[in-house]
């Protein structure tokens, strides 16, 4: 046994925290001599519970290890522990930290310089254009966008990037044998190309309520800086903005129409002292980051304006993207009315409406409605 496997027993043992696994390491000098002490020892010499110390002993981490490599080989995954040079700079100094992180794609020396951008599920049309906006302009400066994979704002976050060739860092609330949403499942795989896709639960873990939370931390965990953009009186974004002051991140804030639900939130972090968001310039030169050319020459809709923008589908097309593009117009039409004029299911429909997005052929609006731009 290594000493990951060590440490990815303990991260999988229900009830056992970060900051006791990690003092449980320094007394006993190692994860695998944790799990090599018995019970008595554990609970003599660290002062664990004896139910956590029983919950040590009795794992059972051959069958567990076997799985877990199993479920990694299967769907691409990779494992860095806090203790690894690899592991996200920043989030290895915020408080409870990961133990490990299970991740498909690629972590990079690019990811030390991250804003996140997040916000509500239910979102408005305004809330999407924003998210998706600032985003590209964020990815345009160089920067990685994190965000959690949610509906609404998070994804718009993802690919506002994605469409501005940038990388996106998205943090589950799940395993990653899991996809949550499960309409996100190409968005998921064309994001672990262009970035990484991030867990610390182990990859079977269910998208359980109370996951959430702490996936939230390390979204502000990994970044310089969260935007919120909309966020009801209950948002988890706002969980998210928590964290963020206390791992002393800056808390930015897009403001709202006062009689807006979505905008609570924003609105009431900005009279909390949260930097307001005006433009993508507000969150670089708060944070004190670099402004491209590109930006101080304009932009149009929240993209670069460097060229001919691309006004429709100028290059061939595969039938399945062009059957989407010639039915869709300037009109929103739902996801179920396009299957049913495409004579497809709507899982066959999205990946070829995924790549018609990223191409900037197509929009996404709220309630799986899309359009063409």
């Amino acid at each position: 046994m290594t000493e990951t496997d060590a440490l990815l027993i303990l991260n999988a043992i229900p009830g056992l925290k970060n900051a006791e696994i990690i003092q449980l390491i320094r007394l006993c000098g190692s994860a695998q001599d944790v799990l090599a002490a018995d019970s008595e020892r554990l609970v003599k010499h660290t002062g664990l519970s004896l139910r956590l110390a029983r919950k040590i002993t009795r794992f059972e981490q051959k069958a567990f290890l076997d799985e877990e490599y199993l479920l990694c080989e299967r769907f691409g995954v990779k494992i860095v522990s806090c203790f690894d040079s690899a592991f996200p700079r920043l989030l290895r100094h915020i408080p409870d930290c990961p133990i490990v992180l299970y991740y498909k794609g690629d972590i990079t020396l690019e990811d030390d310089t991250c804003v996140a951008i997040v916000g509500s599920r239910i979102s408005t049309i305004y809330g999407l254009h924003i998210a998706e906006s600032l985003a590209a302009q964020l990815a345009e400066v160089g920067l990685t966008v994190v965000s959690g994979l949610a509906r609404g704002v998070d994804s718009a976050a993802h690919r506002g990037s994605l469409k501005a060739s940038g990388r996106t860092l998205a943090v589950l609330g799940c395993g990653l044998s899991q996809t949550y949403p499960p309409e996100n499942k190409d968005l998921m795989e064309t994001i672990a190309l262009h970035g990484a896709v991030l867990s610390e639960f182990p990859l079977k873990a269910a998208p359980l309520r109370f996951n959430f939370p702490r996936r939230n931390r390390i979204i502000s965990g990994l970044s310089l800086g969260i935007v919120i953009v909309e966020a009801r009186r209950r948002s988890g974004a706002l969980i998210t903005s928590r964290f963020a002051l206390e791992q002393g991140r800056e808390v930015f804030a897009v403001p709202g129409r006062i009689d807006q639900p979505t905008a609570w939130g924003t609105n009431q972090l900005i009279k909390q002292g949260a930097s307001v968001v005006l433009s993508v310039k507000d969150i670089l030169a708060e944070l004190k980051l670099p402004l491209r050319d590109s930006l101080d020459k304009g932009t149009v809709a929240g993209h670069k304006t460097q060229g001919k923008e691309k006004t429709g589908a100028c290059i061939p097309l595969p039938q399945s993207q062009q059957m989407i593009y010639d039915i869709l117009g300037r009109e929103p039409l739902h996801i179920d009315d396009l299957a049913v004029r495409c004579q497809k299911s709507i899982h066959e429909m999205m990946g070829p409406l995924l790549q018609l997005e990223l191409q900037r052929l197509v929009k996404r609006w709220p309630g799986q409605l899309f359009s063409k731009i």
